[in-house]
């Protein structure tokens, strides 16, 4: 008998259970990653730290269930007339550590991803 529960495989989309990080089809795949792109993903999983050091800890989460509870409709949708549930807590100015009810928004996901790279310069590479 296992040790842990089987677990859907990491591969995106993939539902197949397994024992392992990716099912034997993927796993497979995965063995053609280089070593050197193995290595820079696991360096920024260290440096980027935990959710809690980045800001995101207990008290976020409560408050985050809150204000989805309390506006769960993306605050950007509707202002273009559309009707979608608010997956994402967003920040208005980009300060995790500013909880102020009146700096955070309801967003859908992909309007909460739009807004991330236009401030970010496109995928973390803001100017310093």
């Amino acid at each position: 008998m296992p040790y842990k529960l089987p677990h859907p495989c990491a591969h995106p989309g993939c539902p197949e259970l397994t024992l392992k990080r990716y099912c034997p089809h993927h796993h497979h795949e995965q063995q053609g990653v280089p070593p050197q792109e193995q290595l820079k993903k696991s360096q920024y999983d260290k440096d980027r730290g935990s959710a809690s050091k980045r800001g995101y800890g207990r008290q976020w989460q409560a408050i985050r269930i809150c204000k989805l509870k309390q506006d769960p409709l993306c605050s950007d949708c509707l202002g273009a007339g559309l009707v979608v549930a608010a997956t994402d807590v967003d920040h208005i100015d980009g300060n995790v550590h500013n909880l102020s009810v009146n700096n955070l928004r309801s967003l859908c996901h992909a309007c909460h991803s739009r807004k991330t790279i236009r401030e970010n310069y496109g995928f973390g590479n803001k100017p310093r």
